[in-house]
C-alpha cells in the first residue's frame, strides 16, 4: 500500500501543472538535494526526510524553517567555497543555480530538482506519505554512518520504498 502511494506521490510530483513551491518547501527540498543528490531518483529520501524535520519541529517547537537550516547549516551557507556550495544557490525555476559544476549538464538534473520541490510541497500538504511510517525515525544517514548508529543502539527503520540514506530511530527509554 504504502508503495502504490509513493507512486501517485511520484506521478504527482512529476506533473506540469504543480502549485507554487513556499519557501519551506524550497528548504526542504534543497536539504534533501544534498542528502540524497540529483544523480538518483530521490524521491523517498526526499519524503522521509521531510517527515523527519517536520516532525522534529513540532516536537521541540521550533519553527520549520529555524529547524532545517539549524540541522544543515550548509547547505544554506551561501559563503561556502566548496565543491557542493551550488546547494545554496537553488531556487524554485528550474535554472541552473550559481555556481554548478561546468562539467555537468544541468538539463539532466534540473527535473530532480524541480520533482524534489514538488514532492517536499507535497509532504507540507499532506499529499506525500512517508515511506518510513508507522515508523517514527529520528536520523538518517549514509552507510558511513552506520557504525555510529550501530554503537549507538539505534533501530534500522523499515521504510517501504528503497532509499539511498538509511533511516534510524533511537531506542526510547522503556522500549524493547
Amino acid at each position: 500500500m504504502m508503495r502504490l502511494a509513493l507512486l501517485a506521490a511520484l506521478l504527482w510530483a512529476s506533473t506540469a501543472h504543480a502549485q507554487p513551491i513556499s519557501d519551506q518547501a524550497l528548504d526542504l527540498a534543497r536539504i534533501c538535494a544534498s542528502e540524497a543528490g540529483l544523480r538518483a531518483e530521490p524521491a523517498a529520501d526526499c519524503a522521509a526526510i521531510a517527515h523527519l524535520l517536520i516532525r522534529r519541529a513540532a516536537l521541540l517547537d521550533r519553527p520549520l524553517p529555524l529547524l532545517a537550516r539549524q540541522y544543515s547549516t550548509r547547505v544554506f551557507n551561501r559563503r561556502r567555497s566548496d565543491r557542493r556550495r551550488w546547494l545554496a544557490w537553488l531556487d524554485t525555476s528550474g535554472n541552473a543555480p550559481r555556481y554548478w559544476p561546468a562539467a555537468l549538464d544541468w538539463a539532466r538534473f534540473a527535473p530532480r530538482w524541480l520533482a524534489l520541490q514538488r514532492i517536499a510541497q507535497g509532504v507540507l500538504d499532506g499529499r506525500v506519505a512517508d515511506p518510513c511510517a508507522p515508523d517514527r525515525v529520528d536520523h538518517w544517514g549514509g552507510a558511513m554512518d552506520d557504525h555510529r548508529a550501530h554503537r549507538a543502539g539505534w533501530r534500522l527503520a523499515a521504510c517501504s520504498a528503497r532509499t539511498l540514506n538509511h533511516f534510524w530511530i533511537v531506542r526510547r527509554r522503556g522500549a524493547p
